[in-house]
């Protein structure tokens, strides 16, 4: 999946589950998993980083992690999550 075809289908996720409409397990956990990544909240901060920086980033990664709590995700949910996260990351690197 491309990245423009990665956002269109996370928009039409978030649009069906503001709307009411609901979504499948597996939107949710792209959902959660594109969260996790925009958040920041599996990784780390790279040395150096302006503080104002460091604020946003720890603000985005509490809202998440409030979000995780709330929701009740499990164990193997959250890991799975996590994988999709870094390997997001990861791709990104190669490109």
């Amino acid at each position: 999946m491309t990245e423009d075809e990665r956002i269109v289908y996370l928009g039409t996720c978030w649009e069906a589950f503001i709307q009411g409409r609901g979504v499948t397990k597996d939107d949710a956990e792209a959902m959660m998993a594109d969260l996790a990544t925009e958040s920041g909240y599996y990784t780390a901060a790279d040395i150096g980083t302006p503080d104002s920086h460091l604020r946003y980033r720890e603000g985005a990664r509490s809202i998440f992690a409030r979000i995780l709590l709330l929701s009740g995700v499990t164990r193997a949910a959250q890991e799975r999550m996590r994988r999709a996260a870094t390997d997001d990351l990861i791709f990104a690197d190669e490109n």
